[in-house]
């Protein structure tokens, strides 16, 4: 499951104006406001994906070195342990 932020703010703040509107029936939520609240949900949207594919990147980065390290230590054993040839 995706961990995203921003259609929970989205979903919050739509239920507290539907509140203020049964509460106060002339409340309007203005147009400024509506986009503001769009803008940053996107941003937050925008950040937290780009920080997944930094930590992602990240984590696939560092499986390959170690899949290349521990290759290397495989190989270095490998060749420490192998029976030597007698020499006539």
């Amino acid at each position: 499951m995706k961990k995203n932020i921003a259609p929970h703010i989205t979903a919050l703040l739509a239920g507290a104006g539907a509140v203020l509107s049964v509460i106060h029936p002339g409340f309007r939520i203005p147009a400024g406001v509506e986009g503001v609240v769009a803008s940053i949900c996107v941003l937050c949207s925008t950040i937290t994906e780009a920080i997944h594919f930094v930590k992602k990147h990240n984590l696939q980065s560092n499986i390959a070195l170690a899949q290349t390290l521990a290759n290397q230590v495989t190989a270095n054993v490998k060749a420490d342990t192998a029976p030597a040839t007698p020499t006539a």
